[in-house]
């Protein structure tokens, strides 16, 4: 998650400069909002593989995602509701997130929405791709075909309605990707070097190809997947590396609160926004991630604390 986050970082900051460069506003979306998305799958894989337990499944997603987001952004939407005059049905609409499935992208929340609604279609995504070994991989390329064929059909005969979300669904690919990934490796299907090499050298031309002459592949999962093969084979060539390691270790330290700087830094920016008019808003973009930067360990242990006293109480 911290390659993702960082990511994103560097992508919010860039897309507000008058820069053009598209080294500058390609290479930091290898990683990007659909890398989140496709660890996501990743890791839920693993998680579940060794716990099945719904119960444990729903409890751990509503603590560690919905609370944290609930906590974080409940005085900035009581504000923003205030302020506009809106209604507590609005706010119930951004707490929820459902507002996104009717009125498309709210504050930039469209990711918590989205991956919100993968989370509760999980374990049936699981059953379906995984309830048996055999044909695992058949039966995920089924399921990702469905879910572009219905992107496509809701593109095609909703436009307007696509126009309003299409832009964040497009992503939620990357999620079962994430999630066949994880079964490759936790079954023991390795990739040699060479294979990784060839196969990032496939994904890096087409996806040069999408940049200059858009064709049916959206660039986003070449994208995010050149990223993930380019940043595993220099991490598998530098893995004894005293600089790796300090890499990895600031990575990993973004990866933990990836979640709170996410939510923080883009609240933190709007909020700005709001009270002032920005003439050069890439500049406030990177006052929102420093701060981001400063209270997100503060504001992590804060809603550890209260899931600790409140919720672990009452078991």
């Amino acid at each position: 998650m911290g390659y993702a986050i960082l990511g994103v970082f560097i992508c919010h900051v860039v897309m507000r400069t008058q820069l053009h460069s598209i080294i500058l506003h390609e290479v930091p979306r290898l990683v990007y909002t659909q890398g989140f998305l496709f660890l996501s799958g990743f890791g839920l894989y693993y998680s579940f593989s060794n716990d099945g337990n719904l119960t444990r499944y729903f409890t751990k997603r509503i603590r560690r995602l919905y609370i944290p987001y609930f906590m974080m952004s409940l005085p900035f939407f009581l504000i923003i509701v205030w302020a506009s005059h809106q209604t507590i049905l609005d706010l119930l609409g951004y707490l929820t997130t459902l507002v996104f499935w009717v009125k498309g992208n709210f504050y930039g929340m469209w990711y918590i929405a989205v991956t919100i609604a993968l989370y509760i279609a999980f374990p049936l995504m699981y059953k379906w791709m995984f309830y048996k070994q055999g044909g695992a991989i058949f039966r995920s390329a089924i399921l990702l075909f469905g879910m572009f064929v219905a992107i496509y059909c809701l593109n095609k005969y909703c436009p307007d309605y696509y126009s309003l979300i299409g832009k964040w669904i497009d992503k939620t690919l990357m999620f079962p990707m994430g999630m066949l990934c994880g079964y490759l490796c936790k079954t023991g299907i390795s990739l040699k070097r060479k294979y990784v090499i060839i196969m990032m050298i496939v994904l890096t031309i087409l996806y040069m190809v999408t940049i200059v002459n858009p064709i049916f592949i959206k660039k986003e999962y070449l994208r995010c997947l050149c990223g993930v093969f380019s940043l595993s084979l220099l991490f598998s060539v530098l893995e004894k590396s005293h600089y790796s390691k300090k890499i990895l270790t600031v990575l990993h330290w973004l990866g933990t609160y990836s979640l709170e700087l996410y939510v923080l830094h883009v609240l933190i920016f709007k909020a700005i926004d709001a009270c002032i008019v920005l003439s050069e808003p890439y500049k406030v973009m990177i006052l929102s991630i420093f701060l981001s930067l400063l209270v997100c360990k503060p504001v992590h242990n804060v809603i550890n604390n209260f899931e600790s006293t409140i919720l672990d109480s009452k078991k």
